[in-house]
């Protein structure tokens, strides 16, 4: 056993009787935990261990094959330059279904929130339509190196200041043809940055979350799962397989026919595929 996993296991029976315990009819008082437990929780592997081993529910979203909704996407030819950096940067798998994302929707008109270092966002940028724009928002002075001082830079609107819609014009509500929430992770944040990105949206366009994946329940670091899994009870909400990115598009919600659809085919393929296995299965 690793050193991480024996300090996980070590945790558990400490930690576990200060979880939330549900009863039928009745609300079970809880402890406050002490401060071992508190630091113990604060602890990005404990955080991870203790999200697989109890809150394996929390991905609770329709899987959504890219292909089932853009044919092009299998087949897409993408430009990689540079790979992100930095800790919080999106994995290299997610920047890959980014790119192809970009090069199968086309989008005109896309916005960032959150830009940090830039990298996701030159990753669409770069494989979206020669014409396409970026606008990028976040609240660091020195956020988007990644395109600054680049030939990209004269596509990209950077924005300084909060998520909100006072960093937006009028016209520019319901006009963006893709919309990227890769922000503050936190319930509160996400909540507040799903419901600005569902406003900045077009009719047509398509709105992605990144960091939809099972971590940071209990540090509180990503309510993400639990803001979409929410929003999915009144709007269509789906997971791109093999990624940590949740997909909702405006359409879906007049006429959820393609959204039906693309569930259908991708479980058809997880549970009937030549390549699926026990672990594709869990997500049909």
């Amino acid at each position: 056993m690793s050193q991480r996993s024996s300090a996980a296991a070590s945790a558990r029976p400490r930690i576990q009787q200060y979880l939330p315990v549900t009863r039928v009819g009745q609300t079970v008082p809880m402890p406050k935990p002490p401060t071992f437990v508190m630091r113990q929780l604060r602890k990005p592997y404990v955080d991870y261990a203790l999200c697989l081993l109890l809150k394996r529910r929390r991905m609770a979203l329709q899987p959504l094959d890219p292909t089932a909704l853009w044919p092009e996407f299998e087949t897409a030819e993408v430009t990689v330059g540079i790979l992100p950096k930095g800790d919080w940067s999106a994995p290299t798998n997610d920047t890959l279904v980014l790119m192809k994302l970009a090069a199968a929707a086309r989008p005109r008109r896309i916005l960032e929130l959150g830009s940090y270092r830039g990298y996701s966002g030159k990753a669409m940028l770069e494989n979206a339509p020669d014409d396409a724009t970026l606008t990028a928002v976040d609240i660091d002075p020195q956020h988007g190196e990644a395109y600054r001082d680049t030939a990209l830079a004269d596509r990209v609107d950077r924005r300084v200041g909060p998520i909100g819609l006072e960093i937006f014009t009028p016209d520019e509500i319901g006009s963006f043809d893709l919309v990227f929430v890769d922000a503050d992770h936190s319930r509160a944040a996400a909540s507040h940055d799903t419901e600005i990105a569902l406003r900045m949206v077009s009719e047509h366009g398509t709105v992605l979350w990144h960091d939809y994946a099972n971590w940071g329940y209990f540090t509180g670091d990503c309510g993400v799962p639990e803001v979409l899994n929410d929003l999915a009870t009144r709007l269509p909400v789906g997971h791109l397989i093999g990624s940590n990115i949740a997909i909702h598009r405006p359409s879906w919600a007049r006429d959820r026919t393609e959204f039906d659809d693309a569930v259908r085919a991708t479980n058809d393929e997880l549970r009937l595929g030549h390549w699926n296995s026990g672990t594709a299965r869990r997500y049909a």
